[in-house]
């Protein structure tokens, strides 16, 4: 398949990006258009990786790759995690980068997925908050596809290091001595213990309820975290907390593909929750193809009812 990455020629209005070397230049634009790029602006990759795949014809060693790359870094045109190893664009969806907004609900939902499979970073951190800020001004339905997407809370990561962390060498640390065995005993279950929060407050019934249906419907536990605690703390403030625990059963019995392709999250509970607490007070489950069906019927009856009123107009009826 191929893909297609827009490059806005405000690029050239910048105050710093033309009068930067050439070298950084294409370095730039290497980044922005090889084929592990992203449509979100950050993506996974290493410094040897985007150096080999620019060096096919044997005129960019390492060495000028590395400097055009560090260059790109102090202008401010780059971000690194070495760590995770991220690169990412940091004024991607800024306002005045109309070419790398997305175009429609479906292009933000589709863009969730990728989002996901990111791992936790800074830069990830950063994405998620400069496209919630730009959909914000685009409209309910943009924010609606991007909770439902990318989730209505993402956590804070720790803060990054330096970016040039990258492009440094450090010294091995010195092996530690082993700890005694009771040491190491008592520190496995301290972990243990602080890596399982306990659902504390109001939470506590619909929680129940929730691990109780997705350990009969996944034969596994759902995670247990803060940002799970938090979301369902958010639930009941859109459902009646008397009937929260039952929504929330009744949500991972509802075979919707979207549910069941994304294994029943509770960030998709929260999006969809007064839908959810309708279907559950009627009875009556709503998936893609009932709604495919009920489409087809309006237009079957309205196709009569026009024809009918054509024929009474003639006197043919």
């Amino acid at each position: 398949m191929r893909v297609y990455r827009s490059v806005c020629t405000y690029i050239w209005n910048d105050d710093k990006f033309p009068f930067a070397s050439d070298d950084c230049q294409l370095i730039w634009f290497h980044i922005f258009t090889n084929p592990s790029s992203s449509p979100l602006g950050v993506f996974r990759a290493s410094l040897a990786g985007l150096s080999e795949d620019k060096n096919r014809n044997g005129a960019w060693p390492y060495q000028r790759y590395l400097e055009a790359f560090r260059e790109a870094l102090r202008h401010g045109f780059l971000k690194v995690d070495s760590k995770a190893l991220l690169v990412s664009f940091p004024k991607y969806f800024s306002t005045s980068n109309t070419c790398n907004h997305p175009q429609s609900p479906n292009v933000v939902l589709n863009w969730g997925e990728r989002f996901h499979d990111l791992p936790n970073s800074p830069l990830k951190y950063e994405c998620y908050q400069s496209l919630k800020a730009l959909l914000e001004g685009k409209g309910k339905a943009f924010m609606e596809a991007f909770t439902k997407a990318f989730g209505e809370v993402y956590p804070h990561p720790c803060p990054n290091t330096d970016p040039d962390s990258l492009l440094l060498i450090t010294d091995p640390k010195p092996k530690p001595e082993p700890e005694p065995e009771h040491e190491q005993r008592r520190k496995k279950n301290k972990n243990a213990h602080a890596a399982t929060p306990r659902v504390i407050g109001k939470t506590v019934p619909v929680w129940n309820a929730y691990k109780t249906a997705y350990r009969e419907r996944y034969k596994e536990d759902p995670v247990d975290n803060a940002r799970t605690r938090g979301m369902l703390a958010r639930f009941l403030t859109f459902v009646p907390e008397e009937e929260a625990p039952d929504i929330a059963a009744f949500y991972l019995t509802h075979n919707e593909p979207w549910y069941v392709k994304k294994r029943h999250p509770v960030n998709l509970l929260l999006a969809d929750a007064e839908g959810l607490r309708t279907q559950w007070a009627t009875g009556i489950k709503s998936t893609t193809s009932e709604a495919k069906n009920a489409e087809f019927k309006d237009n079957v009856v309205s196709q009569a009812d026009r024809v009918i009123a054509l024929m009474q107009r003639k006197g043919t009826l």
